[in-house]
């Protein structure tokens, strides 16, 4: 511990189930205890939570949300660099979570065009049963910001699929015929 007093760094992954025997631990020696903390769920996602704290009331803090796994650990002063380097929560899709949807499925290329943008995406498995059951809690249990229709897939192709898997949802529907991200105002 005698390193993080002189300004060095720890980091945990996937360590919110431990986060009591962490705080405890680095806790015993006092001058620690306002050490900062941060909690990063789904680092650089469109879906990151960063929640900030010291250790002793960063348990305190993640009671009040729903932040868990994946989720990283970083205990240090560098947490209090923060603030200046907060690059990926600037992205101009950040935030923003879209269904996208096409007929002849997305290449990893596709989906990065939003991704680096900072956007949470899901992208829609048509017609492909493997994935009903997945598809069905992302579409009801999420919030969504919008769907977003490639290579002509049809509003008509899309209420379909939703027709199928039994949702009755509604959403916010955006053409990209040609195809291009959509950056919103």
């Amino acid at each position: 511990m005698t390193t993080l007093a002189l300004g060095g760094t720890l980091a945990f992954y996937m360590g919110i189930e431990n986060l009591p025997r962490i705080c405890e631990k680095i806790s015993k020696q006092s001058n620690l205890a306002e050490l900062p903390v941060a909690i990063i769920e789904w680092g650089t996602l469109g879906c990151q939570k960063v929640l900030i704290g010291t250790i002793a009331t960063i348990e305190s803090e993640l009671a009040k949300t729903t932040v868990a796994n994946p989720a990283m650990i970083i205990v240090g002063n560098v947490v209090q660099e923060r603030e200046a380097t907060s690059w990926f929560e600037q992205m101009p899709l950040f935030g923003k979570r879209y269904l996208l949807a096409n007929e002849n499925g997305f290449t990893f290329d596709q989906l990065c065009e939003y991704t680096e943008l900072g956007a949470h995406v899901y992208a829609l498995p048509a017609n492909d049963a493997r994935f009903d059951d997945i598809t069905t809690r992302a579409l009801s249990e999420q919030q969504w910001d919008g769907v977003i229709l490639h290579n002509r897939t049809s509003t008509l192709t899309f209420q379909g699929e939703l027709d199928r898997l039994g949702i009755n949802e509604t959403f916010h529907i955006f053409q990209n015929d040609p195809t291009h991200v959509i950056l919103e105002g």
